[in-house]
């Protein structure tokens, strides 16, 4: 049975800013309908309360404030076929929203969560740091989307560890493709055991002083086990980017591929470091990157066409987000 925690209805507060958070996330993104769905498992908060729990069979959600901090513990016991959607949000101008995430994945079981990071009304002075860790138990599988929305900027630290178990996989994305980034700094550190394999993808647009920071790190311990870390980057104005990824090959026959993709415009500046660091002679990792301004070809073919030079710059940054 479904079951629905009428957190909101207990505190008149708290329905007010539910309300304003389904309005406001529904005027930006139309894929809004598991605010409602009863069949969909949710969580929803702002600043430092939750707003609204949705449980549906197979998912266990534990929730409690310590400190000022947001402690959400999440188990998944059963098959989820309708993805989880999380929605960390803040209303004000100016708060500080501190998270620690425990992500469960029961062996065998499988399910995707949406984390939606929303921030409607940040001027710069958001913070949302966010600590997890995710067990992904044996044969068992998650796929975790992380969308964001800043209005004029955050301050965002992400800090993951990831436990794949044998036979187990783990996908990952992260988007910041609309909204101004502010400061972002993602860390990610995995462990991978026997046969498992992770993906991950990250794609942000940044403008005007955006400054963006990424660490991952993936440990292929276990034999034949793999990983691919993908970034992609479009760069504008006098933003910046670090870019620092590393594979580590130890276990038998282990494979790795680290790829960055980084268009600059501007006064931009970007820096990537691929690691390819093999420990045991049967593993195998390889990398590629490439940073720099659009082809003048490509962008003189779209303009030959009669199209005009803004929208020939998107359609090039839409082909990047979407390859």
């Amino acid at each position: 049975m479904n079951k629905m925690e009428k957190i909101n209805t207990k505190n008149t507060r708290l329905v007010k800013e539910y309300e304003e958070l389904v309005r406001l996330f529904e005027k930006t993104n139309k894929q809004s309908n598991f605010f409602k769905d009863l069949n969909i498992g949710n969580v929803t908060i702002n600043e430092n309360r939750i707003v609204n729990i949705n449980k549906v069979k197979g998912l266990k959600l534990t929730s409690r404030v310590v400190n000022n901090k947001i402690k959400l513990m999440v188990e998944i016991y059963d098959n989820i076929t309708k993805p989880i959607h999380f929605c960390f949000g803040v209303l004000s101008k100016k708060y500080e929203q501190i998270l620690d995430v425990i992500i469960r994945v029961r062996g065998g079981k499988s399910a995707k969560i949406i984390a939606h990071c929303f921030f409607p009304r940040s001027e710069g002075q958001v913070k949302h740091y966010m600590t997890g860790r995710f067990i992904i138990e044996n044969n068992a599988s998650l796929e975790y989307i992380e969308e964001h929305y800043h209005h004029i900027g955050a301050d965002v630290k992400l800090n993951l560890n990831i436990d794949i178990w044998d036979k187990a996989q783990y996908i990952t994305e992260f988007r910041l493709s609309s909204g101004h980034v502010g400061s972002i700094d993602i860390g990610l550190n995995a462990s991978l055991k026997d046969y498992s394999k992770m993906d991950t993808l990250i794609v942000i647009s940044g403008d005007k002083n955006d400054r963006i920071v990424t660490n991952e790190r993936a440990s292929l311990i276990g034999k034949f086990s793999k990983a691919l870390i993908v970034t992609k980057m479009i760069l504008k104005d006098r933003s910046s980017s670090y870019v620092y990824n590393e594979i580590i090959g130890k276990g038998d026959y282990s494979e790795g591929h680290i790829e960055c993709k980084e268009i600059l415009f501007n006064n931009a500046k970007a820096k990537a470091i691929p690691i390819a660091n093999v420990l045991n002679k049967n593993a195998r990792i390889t990398h590629e990157a490439a940073i720099g301004s659009v082809n003048k070809d490509v962008i003189e073919n779209l303009l030959s066409k009669g199209i005009e030079k803004k929208k020939a710059e998107q359609i090039i940054i839409k082909g990047l987000i979407n390859s």
